[in-house]
C-alpha cells in the first residue's frame, strides 16, 4: 500500500494525491476506489494483466456502439500494471431487488438487456479480432456436472438428471456464434435502485466469441423469470428464434457444474441457487416448451 499512491500517480497524474480506499483482492487483482469516482486493479499476474490490457481494447471498440452505460478502462502497463475506468452509478441487481420490481419493470429491465446483447452481437467481428478478442471461456463437459446430483435434495435430482441428459443431447447452437459478454448477472449490473431500471453492465473479462443462446442465459442467476422476460425481448427486437427450452437446459446446466465444482465453503450457496432456479422452472413450466421457438414475440 506504501507504494501504491506513487505507482497510481505515476500512472495516472489526474489522480495524484486522492483518497485510495481498498475494495477487495481476488484471484486475479487488487481493487481500489480513487477520488471517490474511479476504480483502479492491480493485475497479480502476468495472465490478469493480459486480460485487462485485452479488456480495455476491446471496450474501446465498444465505445459509442452500446446504448447502455459500460467501462472506459484507460491500461498502463507499469511497472506495476494499473488499469482504471470510472465507477457505474448504480447497485449490484441481486433477488431481492428483481422480486420487489412489478411485471412492467421487469419487461423494460429485459427489454434494456436484450437491447445491450443486441448490440455486443452486432459490433463488427473484423474489429473486435483486430483488439486481440478470442473465444469465450469454454463450459466443462457434461458428464463432468455428475457430481452436483449428491449435493442436491433427493427431490430435485430427477428435474437435475433431465437437464444433464438435455445438456448433453444439445446439437450446436442454431443460431451460430457472436460476441458477447458471457457473464451478464447481477453482480455485473449497474441497477438504478430509484428509476428502477438498468444503467450499466461492467466487468467484461470473460467476453468473446461463443454460442449465442448461452451469452443469454447468466441473468438466470438472478431469477429464471427473467431470462425467459429476456429470451422474448431478444427474439422480439431481433426477429431471431431464440428457443426458451434451450435457454432452460443451458441455465440449469450452468447451474449444475458450478456446483459441481464448488468448495466447501460456496457449496451451500450454489445448492440453493439451484433451489431457486428450480422454483423459477416451476413457475414457468408452461413457458419454455419447444414449439414456442418459433412465435416471434412470445
Amino acid at each position: 500500500m506504501d507504494r501504491l499512491p506513487a505507482a497510481i500517480a505515476a500512472a495516472f497524474p489526474d489522480l495524484a494525491g486522492a483518497t485510495i480506499e481498498p475494495l477487495g483482492e481476488g484471484h486475479d487483482c487488487r481493487t481500489w476506489m480513487v477520488a471517490g469516482d474511479v476504480v483502479v486493479k492491480e493485475p497479480l499476474h502476468p495472465a490478469a494483466s493480459a486480460a485487462l490490457a485485452l479488456e480495455a481494447r476491446v471496450l474501446a471498440v465498444l465505445a459509442g456502439k452500446i446504448t447502455l452505460t459500460i467501462p472506459n478502462p484507460r491500461f498502463c502497463t507499469g511497472p506495476p500494471a494499473l488499469s482504471r475506468h470510472d465507477l457505474l452509478p448504480g447497485q449490484q441487481l441481486l433477488w431481492d431487488d428483481f422480486a420487489a420490481l412489478t411485471a412492467a419493470e421487469r419487461d423494460l429491465l429485459a427489454q434494456d438487456l436484450a437491447r445491450f446483447h443486441a448490440e455486443c452481437h452486432s459490433v463488427l467481428t473484423v474489429e473486435l479480432r483486430a483488439a486481440g478478442a478470442g473465444p469465450a471461456k469454454p463450459w466443462p463437459a457434461p458428464d463432468t456436472a455428475r457430481a452436483a446430483l449428491d449435493a442436491l435434495p433427493s427431490s430435485h435430482r430427477a428435474l437435475a438428471r433431465e437437464v444433464l441428459a438435455g445438456w448433453a443431447a444439445l446439437p450446436e447452437d442454431p443460431l451460430g456464434e457472436v460476441w458477447g459478454h458471457f457473464d451478464a448477472h447481477g453482480w455485473n449490473m449497474a441497477f438504478d435502485p430509484v428509476q428502477r431500471r438498468l444503467s450499466g453492465i461492467y466487468d467484461f473479462g470473460d467476453s468473446g466469441f461463443g454460442p449465442l443462446h448461452r451469452d443469454l442465459i447468466y441473468s438466470a442467476l438472478i431469477s429464471f423469470d427473467l431470462t425467459l422476460r429476456l429470451g422474448r425481448a431478444y427474439r422480439a427486437l431481433t426477429g431471431l428464434p431464440i428457443d426458451l427450452d434451450r435457454l432452460r437446459l443451458l441455465s440449469g446446466a450452468h447451474r449444475l457444474w458450478e456446483l459441481a465444482e464448488a468448495d466447501d465453503a460456496n457449496r451451500d450457496w450454489q445448492v440453493q441457487a439451484f433451489l431457486r432456479w428450480s422454483a423459477g422452472v416451476a413457475a414457468n413450466s408452461t413457458a419454455y416448451v419447444a414449439s414456442d421457438a418459433a412465435a416471434p414475440g412470445g
